[in-house]
């Protein structure tokens, strides 16, 4: 049994269409409802959504079903994003290597998300294109040597977007900077010297 839902098409209206069966081997007329009707008229974009997912699926410690349904709608949100990318891209005119593959498409999603939303609800887009241009150009400022609670309850702490850490190239644990917290850990944020913990952790 195959159970299909949207919600955009019903049962109706439904047609009826030939099928053919094996115990008469002959070809019989059957209700077709209107979401199968849907379902078969695109099922080609139905399987190049699966095969995109399959390359790149988010992955999970946990084999609950919600996690992995929350997950699923992520990666399928980025495909439809990124077919949509495509097209948006032909009738621009842009073609060859100027045009991100899903990979790349998916790679500058998640760097876009990381710089997160301000509390005023401002973009950190404007701030994190400048943060780029201090690191290219090497005129980043020397980290404080406040303590943790004053580095991480500061206004400009808490406004900043969250940086992606990278693995100490020693073998070095310090304390995490978080206030409370007394674990260690050696990552290191690219955009600051702060050690803090991966989030969820």
């Amino acid at each position: 049994m195959i159970l299909l839902g949207s919600t955009e098409h019903g049962v109706e209206p439904s047609d009826t269409c030939k099928r053919y069966q094996k115990t008469s081997r002959s070809y019989i007329d059957v209700t077709r409802p209107a979401v199968v009707k849907a379902y078969n008229a695109n099922i080609g974009g139905v399987d190049l959504n699966d095969r995109m997912i399959a390359h790149y699926r988010s992955g999970a410690r946990t084999r609950k079903w919600t996690v992995q349904s929350i997950l699923h709608f992520f990666d399928l949100s980025a495909v439809n994003a990124w077919l949509l990318y495509q097209q948006d891209a032909e009738e621009a005119g842009i073609k060859g290597a100027e045009v991100m593959n899903f990979l790349q498409f998916k790679y500058a999603l998640a760097m876009q998300l990381l710089k997160g939303i301000s509390s005023d609800g401002s973009s950190h887009s404007s701030s994190g294109s400048s943060d780029v241009e201090d690191q290219r150009t090497g005129s980043k400022e020397a980290p404080s040597s406040h303590s943790a609670n004053a580095v991480t309850s500061s206004p400009a702490f808490r406004e900043a977007p969250p940086q992606v850490a990278k693995c100490h190239p020693r073998k070095e644990f310090k304390r995490c900077r978080k206030p409370g917290c007394r674990q260690q850990t050696d990552g290191v944020p690219q955009a600051q010297d702060l050690r803090l913990l991966p989030p969820g952790t």
